[in-house]
Parts: structure tokens; C-alpha cells; sequence
């Protein structure tokens, strides 16, 4: 009995111990002085317009209180328009939750608890028509299409069966309409092109 309570004691450390080293190992990618710049890309092919390029970049400013939630401070600016908007976002068990209009609720934007084969409710992360999102991939990476990594991180390829979207641990999501504003225009994309911390590239798309 004596041995049998050792190996059952030694069990539960080992694992209590993995416990620990996952937990720690998450990236988180709302840190102080971290940049993102996002290209935006408008197709008026339909009605004759010219097609417009622009921008949005995104500033992590530091520490903030929301609803009495300790967050972090987003500043975002658009290329050529005067106003500066300010949002809140903060990570909570994996996940990462962010105010998608100035003073709106907190809305999950992507889930680190996710795997290779899950299916998550597309609603939850804005997707039209309560679109079924599914994890295609779980890999650890330093490069995807073309977009480079300074450093090895955890990627989640996700699709909706039409489009594809890479949730990347400790730096964010690499297109559509997280972390800058509401769902984009009809005809409007948007692209992650870099990711700074304190102006070190992290992370660079090639165009």
C-alpha cells in the first residue's frame, strides 16, 4: 500500500508539473509597446470605383480598467482620417477578448484551448450566418504562406470551409477584423503585414 501511494503521489506531481510547464509556456499577445500594422485592401470592382489600399495600426499601450477588469489599452489609428479610436482587450485562460467598438463589450476573439479537429461556433468570433469554424492545424512554426516569424510560435490554422485564418499564440490573428473594428465593408479584407514589439520585427508578411 505504502509503494502503491508513492507511485500515485509521484503520478500527480508529474502531472501537476506538465500542468504548470503549459500554462507557462503561453504566449500571451497583449504586451505593453507591441504594434501591429494591417493592410486594408477595398474592391470596388462591382460598381466601377478604382480599388483603394489603406491601413490601420494598432498600439498596445499598457494597463487599463474596464468594468472593473484589468486590461490592456489598444490605440488605433487609420491612415488619412484624424481620429484616434481607443479600445480595451485582455487574455483570460487561453483566450483573448477585445472591445471591437469604443466602449462596447468584450467579445472572444480567439480560443488557445483549441485543437486540431475542433469545431467552434463562428458566431462567437463574428463570422456571418453562425459559420462553423474548424482547427485544421496545431503546429509550431516560423513561417506560413508568406509571412515570417522571428521565433517559433504556435499556429492554428483556422477555416470556414471558404476562408482561411492563422491565430498565431503571442501575436494575434493574421486577417479580418480583430482587434481594429467592427466587420469590414462588403468587399473589404484586411492583412496582418508586421508585428513589432518595442519596434523589433516579430513577425513580417512579404508582399
Amino acid at each position: 500500500m505504502h509503494k502503491l501511494t508513492i507511485i500515485l503521489l509521484t503520478a500527480m506531481a508529474a502531472v501537476s508539473a506538465n500542468a504548470q510547464t503549459s500554462d507557462n509556456t503561453y504566449k500571451k499577445m497583449l504586451v505593453p509597446g507591441r504594434i501591429w500594422f494591417y493592410d486594408l485592401e477595398y474592391d470596388y470592382e462591382t460598381d466601377g470605383r478604382d480599388d483603394i489600399k489603406d491601413y490601420k495600426i494598432v498600439f498596445a499601450m499598457g494597463d487599463t480598467i474596464v468594468d472593473n477588469r484589468k486590461a490592456i489599452k489598444l490605440k488605433v489609428i487609420y491612415r488619412d482620417v484624424d481620429e484616434v479610436t481607443y479600445l480595451a482587450a485582455y487574455e483570460e485562460d487561453r483566450r483573448v477578448y477585445s472591445q471591437l467598438q469604443p466602449g462596447g463589450d468584450f467579445e472572444l476573439l480567439m480560443d488557445f484551448n483549441a485543437t486540431t479537429g475542433d469545431k467552434i461556433n463562428g458566431s462567437k468570433f463574428g463570422q456571418p450566418d453562425g459559420r462553423t469554424l474548424t482547427v485544421t492545424e496545431d503546429q509550431m512554426r516560423t513561417s506560413y504562406s508568406n509571412v515570417d516569424i522571428a521565433t517559433p510560435h504556435r499556429i492554428l490554422t483556422v477555416s470556414d470551409g471558404k476562408n482561411t485564418c492563422y491565430w498565431i499564440e503571442g501575436i494575434g490573428p493574421t486577417n479580418e477584423n480583430v482587434l481594429v473594428s467592427s466587420a469590414p465593408m462588403k468587399g473589404a479584407r484586411m492583412l496582418l503585414r508586421k508585428c513589432f514589439d518595442s519596434y523589433t520585427t516579430v513577425l513580417e508578411r512579404h508582399v
